[in-house]
């Protein structure tokens, strides 16, 4: 199966969220260009063996966005004409692939692992090096073993293995206080992290 989607969207005063020393504000940018392409493939070439891949392609800039930054003390107003638009990532990739295995009258154990990877991306309209994060990428696994179905219902049981890599992904920024400097503060995705999950459905 393959799945295609285009889309282009053209704002007017779009709202932008910023995260200063000071807290959070919300300022509206004149105008913004979101344009990209996804597509998706899903393949089951044998029984109980399920594959996906998505591939997506994001153009996403500022075209009128006049401001001044909030860590910067001069207050001077700035241009973000042509800059990227906050979180939005040229090129990310997915993709994951699994196995049903049967096991008779015990069930079905699958284990299963997906990717994630994204490009660089700012998290502020200034675009500038202590905004940016690098591309980044994470892995998962899951092993699911799914009871026979009865009549009182089917139990289930997961084991799983987030950020395999355990690496420290940002997943936010701000600007500390300005009486130290405006200091990056970064918020960090879960490192790695495994479990259990026991489930049961009627």
């Amino acid at each position: 199966q393959a799945n295609v989607a285009a889309f282009y969207n053209d704002y007017d005063d779009l709202q932008v969220f910023l995260l200063t020393g000071m807290g959070a504000v919300i300022e509206n940018a004149a105008k913004a260009e979101v344009k990209g392409v996804e597509v998706e493939l899903v393949a089951a070439p044998v029984d109980g063996l399920l594959a996906n891949v998505t591939l997506a392609y994001l153009d996403g800039e500022y075209d009128e966005y006049v401001t001044a930054d909030p860590t910067d003390p001069s207050g001077v107003l700035r241009d973000l004409s042509g800059n990227r638009v906050n979180r939005s990532p040229e090129w990310t990739a997915s993709g994951g692939i699994q196995y049903a295995i049967p096991l008779g009258d015990l069930g079905t154990l699958t284990p299963r692992i997906d990717f994630y990877w994204q490009d660089e991306s700012f998290f502020r309209p200034q675009n500038l090096p202590r905004d940016r994060e690098d591309d980044w990428h994470r892995s998962d696994f899951n092993l699911t073993w799914k009871g026979p179905e009865s009549e009182n219902g089917q139990w289930s049981l997961q084991l799983f293995v987030h950020n395999i890599e355990d690496d420290d992904n940002v997943m936010n920024i701000s600007a500390g206080a300005g009486s130290i400097g405006f200091p990056v503060q970064a918020i960090l995705h879960p490192p790695r992290t495994f479990g259990a999950i026991v489930g049961f459905q009627y």
